[in-house]
């Protein structure tokens, strides 16, 4: 539990952080530029990214990251059979299995889309140059076996959502060097999130999570996990909760298919957009993921 809570403090922190480096220039398409040279320190932050198309149109991408988990993965698959919803699974490496594979096919076979989140989850201003770009390389040729020869729409997402701050090279370029490596051209997308379930916290329920996703499209009550310091100068854990009175009313959504309480949240999400008419549409119909309209070959 310390383990788990301390590896997410850090990363909220690093998502505020950049976040609000870069707030004010929202709604950029998520490929890296054919032609810049992204600088260190310079070029970061998520906040350029969010899905400015998305805003007030009462649509969400659901994806979920660090899986796949043979039986949460398979339970939240069954769900989103139910619903006919589309999802993107941001899936790990090292996750990829013989055990998992049948899962992998699934997602495919189902109509969801296959994308990677890297290999081990390690943040990647924290990898050498050659450590990150192998690791990268390696997950997409994974996901490349499981979808055969056909082309598609390729999705990447930086572990933390942290990128841009190693001192020798930058995360995009490194990125755009490694599409070119494994299809001759640039279309690996990289993609954030405009919603944060905070479903990773165990401090909330199933009920404030999915209220967490609803507040950001109509409104209200969002809990936020946060850590203070209290009256005797110990650090703990604490919910924050605040209203949200002008909701960005669309967006990416942000989950995780390897926590038993995510399948709940799930369902009672979905079941709040079929009766309220929110529209789960596929990340490749969302103009800043696949702006360019390019395919992986």
């Amino acid at each position: 539990m310390k383990t788990l809570i301390k590896k997410y403090s850090y990363f909220l922190k690093l998502s505020l952080l950049v976040l609000l480096l870069t707030f004010t220039n929202e709604g950029q398409g998520q490929l890296p530029d054919d032609e810049k040279n992204y600088v260190s320190n310079t070029d970061v932050g998520m906040g350029k990214y969010l899905t400015k198309s998305l805003k007030k149109t009462r649509k969400v991408v659901l994806t979920f990251d660090d899986g796949p988990h043979e039986k949460i993965t398979e339970q939240v698959l069954d769900i989103l059979y139910r619903y006919n919803a589309p999802a993107t699974f941001f899936v790990l490496g090292k996750k990829i299995t013989p055990e998992t594979t049948p899962l992998l096919e699934r997602i495919v076979r189902d109509g969801h889309t296959l994308a990677s989140h890297g290999y081990g989850h390690d943040e990647a201003n924290k990898q050498t140059e050659i450590t990150f770009k192998n690791e990268l390389y390696n997950s997409f040729r994974q996901i490349d076996d499981i979808y055969g020869n056909n082309s598609r729409a390729s999705y990447y997402r930086f572990p933390y959502g942290a990128y841009g701050f190693s001192p020798d090279y930058h995360h995009l370029n490194a990125l755009r060097e490694i599409s070119h490596k494994l299809y001759q051209q640039n279309c690996i997308n990289f993609v954030f999130w405009d919603i944060d379930s905070q479903d990773w916290s165990p401090l909330l329920s199933a009920d404030q999570n999915a209220q967490n996703i609803i507040s950001n499209i109509d409104g209200g009550t969002y809990y936020n996990p946060k850590k203070t310091t209290n009256f005797y100068g110990k650090r703990e854990w604490i919910i924050e909760k605040y209203p949200i009175k002008n909701p960005i009313g669309g967006g990416i959504v942000l989950m995780h298919d390897i926590r038993s309480k995510t399948v709940e949240i799930l369902e009672l999400f979905l079941d709040y957009a079929a009766r309220n008419n929110i529209e789960i549409i596929p990340l490749d119909d969302m103009k800043e993921a696949n702006e360019y309209h390019r395919f992986c070959k």
